[in-house]
């Protein structure tokens, strides 16, 4: 009901485009606790060597897969926007530190 509300006054009034999609533009996510991006970043360290699913990933911390990926990057304010980008940096810092 929230959205359709701001939804019927943008399309059924006069305001202008440029306005239209600022007024029904997407919330923001929210980002990952800090617990949950540890836990996450703590799961990939342990297991850098092996495939790591985005899903095993989300049920770390209870959310749902495409979830997950948007508070993910939220979280990380884009250093690393993805799960898998965060899993290579990781993985080339092991390899320089050996």
């Amino acid at each position: 009901m929230e959205l359709l509300i701001p939804h019927l006054v943008c399309w059924h009034s006069n305001l202008s485009q440029k306005s239209r999609r600022r007024a029904v533009a997407p919330p923001t996510p929210h980002p990952l606790a800090p617990q949950q991006l540890t836990r996450v970043l703590v799961y990939i360290d342990a297991n850098i060597g092996r495939d790591i699913a985005l899903i095993d990933l989300a049920q770390l911390v209870g959310v749902s897969r495409d979830h997950f990926i948007r508070c993910f990057r939220a979280a990380t304010t884009r250093r690393c926007a993805t799960p898998a980008a965060a899993r290579q940096r990781r993985s080339i810092r092991r390899c320089r530190a050996i």
